[in-house]
């Protein structure tokens, strides 16, 4: 009998997903199926999964969100737990997938998010972002401190047949999910040990857009307001400064503004729409 089902949403990840699927069958925990929902690759992204005997669900590009594509991949899975892992990261170690699924052994555990850490590609501003958002202490949060992040997670099946991923969100899902949860006296945690790289390689343009589409959730499942616009202004300001000798000494200051002025826009944008 199947334990867990591990969803991949992909779209052309051909550069990451084989070393992606090398590192979850080397996991020292076995017993889950790979689901990939994919939403029009037209490269080898569906040649590889296919030959990871993955099962695969194509959903049309159009069609897409996060969170429906979350869903339409739960739907057919097997797994009483369900992890969900972006298709650019990589399990840091063989004990990542044990490591996130040992905390949903508690019934009254809805949700496990691990950690996540920059790659070699990585863009000094969002490698710094990690690393202070993504610390080395295992955190339960709390209705006072909501986060969750579905690019490194694992939630109760039973719990997600009661309520789903919103569909309609721009991003989020992950923590309207866990915020839906921790509001009914359920635990969401933050597991530290569960480590993977993230491989955010994206134009700036995209980094705009990616902020605008977060910022624009937050503000719908109301988390964030307009209010909110100048403590993020002087947050990234601070951030900025403390990012800036790091910056100078590996040659990435042009990155490094360029980086945290697009979020900016893109964040700010999303509170004001």
């Amino acid at each position: 009998m199947i334990e867990s089902s591990i969803i991949i949403r992909t779209l052309n990840e051909g550069k990451y997903i084989k070393a992606l699927l090398t590192s979850i069958k080397s996991q020292t925990y076995t017993n889950f199926e790979i689901i990939n929902v994919d939403s029009g690759s037209k490269d080898e992204t569906l040649d590889i999964t296919n030959s990871f005997n993955c099962k695969i669900i194509n959903i049309n590009p159009e069609d897409f969100t996060f969170g429906y594509s979350l869903n339409k991949g739960i739907e057919v899975s097997s797994g009483k737990f369900i992890v969900i892992i972006s298709a650019h990261t990589m399990p840091k170690n063989e004990l990542w997938l044990d490591n996130l699924i040992k905390p949903l052994k508690d019934p009254k555990t809805a949700m496990v998010f691990g950690k996540q850490e920059g790659g070699i590609e990585s863009n000094i501003g969002e490698l710094k972002d990690l690393q202070r958002k993504y610390t080395n202490k295992k955190i339960e949060l709390s209705t006072k401190n909501i986060f969750a992040n579905n690019a490194n997670s694992a939630i109760q099946k039973e719990l997600w047949s009661n309520y789903k991923f919103n569909e309609i969100l721009t991003a989020q899902e992950d923590i309207d999910w866990a915020k839906h949860w921790l509001e009914k006296g359920y635990r969401v945690i933050y597991e530290p040990k569960s480590s993977i790289y993230h491989y955010h390689n994206e134009k700036w343009d995209k980094v705009r857009n990616r902020y605008y589409r977060e910022s624009l959730a937050s503000k719908k499942i109301k988390l964030w307001r307009k209010r909110h616009i100048i403590k993020f202004l002087v947050k990234e300001f601070i951030f900025f400064n403390l990012d800036i000798v790091y910056a100078i000494k590996s040659k990435n200051i042009k990155d490094l503004f360029l980086f945290r002025i697009n979020k900016l826009f893109g964040t700010i944008k999303g509170l004001l729409g």
